[in-house]
């Protein structure tokens, strides 16, 4: 993500927390896969003591199935003014939820440290195809061997992706959609281009695609959930 992106992202939180009206409910395609019983061939295993995180956080709404469990959740974020405003939202919530500032390519936690990685709609922000890979690197580093990840990502038919100026190797540049506009992103087009990205750092790779055609937007995103491979 370039700094003018950043910057709308903070300017973006900050307005939602002055204005009260906050996410108060996970994404629900997350909470369909992660925990009903119908949808994955191999169901990452989650026991008592499991620590989760995800990366790209934003209020930490997603982290709330996991905090029911009790499980240690934690949740990484791109810029500290971000950051702070989800430590606020916990503290006035009373949720036993730990927030860092992180990215991606970054994540400030040791090799081996998480059961689970969640990443909802933030790999796209990774600007070229190798930065996408490095990220999922990145997010099987922090993994214990047999951890998983779930991921989603913007597929070919989000308004944000259809209105937008597509370039031959996967970027694409936002227009015509909101304080977004301007910005290069990636996308990897099919589940199987996911999936081979995936295969580099992950093995038992299952992927879905998730479309909505709602009354004002349509909604497209590419799912996958994966376990990562024994260094």
């Amino acid at each position: 993500m370039n700094e003018s992106g950043q910057t709308g992202w903070v300017a973006f939180h900050e307005r939602r927390k002055a204005s009260g009206r906050l996410p108060r409910w996970p994404n629900e395609t997350m909470v369909r896969i992660l925990f009903g019983n119908d949808y994955l061939a191999h169901l990452p295993s989650l026991p008592p003591g499991s620590r989760v995180l995800d990366v790209g956080c934003g209020f930490g709404q997603n982290l709330l199935p996991f905090v029911d469990r009790g499980l240690e959740s934690v949740g990484v974020e791109i810029d500290p003014q971000i950051v702070k405003v989800a430590r606020e939202i916990a503290v006035e919530r009373e949720l036993p939820l730990r927030f860092e500032e992180g990215s991606n390519r970054a994540i400030p936690f040791p090799d081996d440290s998480f059961d689970l990685v969640v990443s909802i709609d933030t790999l796209h922000y990774e600007q070229t195809g190798e930065n996408a890979r490095l990220a999922l690197r990145e997010f099987a580093r922090v993994l214990k061997p047999d951890g998983a990840l779930y991921i989603s990502t913007i597929g070919p038919e989000h308004d944000m992706y259809a209105r937008a100026e597509k370039f031959s190797d996967g970027r694409f540049r936002v227009q015509n959609y909101d304080f977004r506009d301007g910005q290069v992103m990636y996308s990897f087009d099919t589940e199987q281009g996911l999936a081979k990205a995936l295969s580099e750092s992950f093995t038992v790779v299952e992927t879905a695609r998730s479309i909505q055609r709602l009354m004002r937007s349509n909604l497209d995103f590419l799912l996958a959930v994966a376990q990562r491979k024994r260094r």
